[in-house]
């Protein structure tokens, strides 16, 4: 859910920015305002990738974690 809402962000930024410089035109301030709603969409690709790779790498970890503990807790297997 809170996926969806990020995106939503983005694409109502996306969406605010090109009204904007459609309705007052291209000028200096018109341009800065729809690079800083632009801004938004990046910041969530980069946030839900990073995301992403962490979760990856924290499952990783914890399947590696639990297949040695239980390699290490078979009978036969004492240290």
């Amino acid at each position: 859910m809170r996926r969806a809402i990020h995106w939503f962000c983005a694409l109502l930024a996306i969406a605010v920015a090109g009204w904007g410089l459609f309705r007052y035109g291209i000028s200096p301030l018109s341009l800065l305002v729809a690079l800083l709603l632009l801004s938004c969409p990046v910041f969530v690709v980069w946030l839900t990738l990073s995301q992403a790779r962490r979760t990856e790498r924290d499952i990783e970890a914890a399947t590696r974690q639990e297949l040695t503990r239980r390699a290490r807790s078979k009978p036969g297997n004492q240290l």
